[in-house]
C-alpha cells in the first residue's frame, strides 16, 4: 500500500538508516527532512520498505528521490517505484518526473531503466558521493505521455 505522507520522522527514520544517509548525505550525521516536507508542493509517498520523494521543481515538473531499506530491494522496490509513478500521474497537474542518477549507483540505473525512464543527458556535477567530492549523474525522465504509452496494456 501507498499513502500520502505529511510527517518528517517518517522520511528521517528511512533517509538517516545507516545503509542510506552515506549515498545521499556525503559527510552528515543525519537528515533532516522537516523544511522540505513542510512546502506542499512536495509529494512524499510511503510504503513498507521505502519512501518515494517528489520534489517541485516548476509547475508539472517534480525530480525523484528514491530511498529503500535492505529488506524491501529488489521486486518489491520494483513494484513500489511503479505504484509511486501511477499515483503521481493519477494527477493531472503531474507532467514529468526526472531523476538524477549517480555515477557508480548501479542500483538507481537498472531501477530507472527498468520503468523505461528517458536518458536526457550528464550533469557533470550533478551529485556529491560519499567523500563529498562532486561526480557526474545522469539525468532520467518519465513524461505522463511516456508513463501512459508504456502502461496502456498494464
Amino acid at each position: 500500500m501507498i499513502e500520502r505522507i505529511y510527517d518528517p520522522a517518517v522520511v528521517n527514520a528511512v533517509s538517516n538508516h545507516w545503509s542510506i544517509l552515506p549515498a545521499i548525505c556525503a559527510g552528515q550525521k543525519e537528515l533532516d527532512a522537516s523544511p522540505f516536507i513542510g512546502d506542499p508542493r512536495n509529494i512524499y509517498l510511503a510504503g513498507e520498505f521505502g519512501i518515494a520523494i517528489f520534489h517541485y521543481l516548476d509547475d508539472g515538473w517534480y525530480e525523484a528521490h528514491y530511498r529503500v531499506l535492505p529488506q524491501g530491494r529488489g521486486k518489491w522496490a520494483l513494484g513500489f517505484l511503479i505504484g509511486a509513478l501511477t499515483w503521481m500521474f493519477a494527477h493531472p497537474e503531474v507532467e514529468e518526473i526526472r531523476c538524477r542518477v549517480p555515477r557508480g549507483n548501479y542500483a538507481c540505473k537498472a531501477i530507472v531503466r527498468c520503468i523505461c525512464a528517458q536518458f536526457e543527458f550528464t550533469l557533470p556535477y550533478g551529485w556529491i558521493d560519499e567523500d563529498g567530492d562532486p561526480i557526474e549523474a545522469d539525468i532520467y525522465s518519465m513524461s505522463r505521455e511516456r508513463w501512459q504509452r508504456l502502461n496502456a496494456n498494464a
